[in-house]
């Protein structure tokens, strides 16, 4: 986990009990529009804070690499989303730019651009598939994107406006979502009915560097915000 704030912490979670672990600081500062995340053995992360700055972390290795910048800054409501070879990303700060990065090439390219700008609160997943996404910003759109087709569909708005701290993870069949904006609203998306449901509130009202992942049939989530609480369901 990137700590955010203007810091270069990073951090490990051990679900077996182990709690957190100190990493390698991340190269830079990272503030909003930071994002992170994982896969086939690797870590990438945007720096956010209107830089460029998109890096790799080895799960292996232990070491941070500077990787080809985004194709251009990146602020609020920057995300991250792996897929296959390949990271999907939001550029945020109120425009539609959605690229991907191909991990073998070390390339980007441009997809095509989101229905509507992205701001704070915006976030992605994956089911394995497809790409899901919010936009953010207050708003209660909620998208999905089709890699084979490069389009976008809008599908059932979230039940309230997503803000700062608006996140999404996938089990691999439905996608969660916290709604933040110093709410504690938690939902479930299920893709074959289209719909959300209302789950369980979070403990606490969640707001800016909340986030969301799932591993091995839990949810974590960080309360954001400049707190420290960090919960699972």
């Amino acid at each position: 986990m990137l700590r955010g704030d203007d810091k270069k912490d990073f951090w490990r979670y051990d679900t077996g009990g182990g709690g957190w672990s100190e990493l390698h600081n991340a190269p830079k500062d990272v503030d909003d529009g930071g994002a992170i995340t994982y896969g086939h053995g690797a870590i990438y992360a945007f720096r956010g804070d209107g830089k460029k700055d998109f890096w790799t972390y080895s799960t292996s290795t232990g070491e941070w690499s500077q990787l080809h910048s985004a194709p251009a800054n990146v602020k609020h409501g920057g995300a991250l989303v792996y897929l296959n070879g390949y990271v999907y990303a939001f550029r945020g700060d109120r425009k539609k730019d959605f690229w991907r990065y191909s991990v073998s090439s070390g390339t980007w390219v441009d997809l095509h651009d989101a229905p509507g700008g992205v701001k704070k609160g915006g976030s992605l997943a994956t089911d394995g598939t497809t790409i899901y996404a919010l936009r953010g910003d207050g708003r209660k759109d909620f998208w999905r994107y089709s890699i084979t087709d490069n389009a976008w569909d809008d599908i059932q708005d979230t039940p309230k406006g997503i803000g700062y701290g608006g996140s999404l993870a996938s089990d691999g069949v439905n996608i969660y979502a916290l709604r933040g904006d110093d709410r504690k609203d938690f939902w479930i998306f299920t893709s074959n009915e289209n719909s959300w449901t209302t789950l369980p509130n979070t403990p606490k009202d969640v707001d800016g560097g909340g986030g969301l992942t799932f591993l091995n049939g839990t949810i974590y989530a960080v309360r954001g915000d400049g707190k420290k609480e960090f919960w699972d369901y």
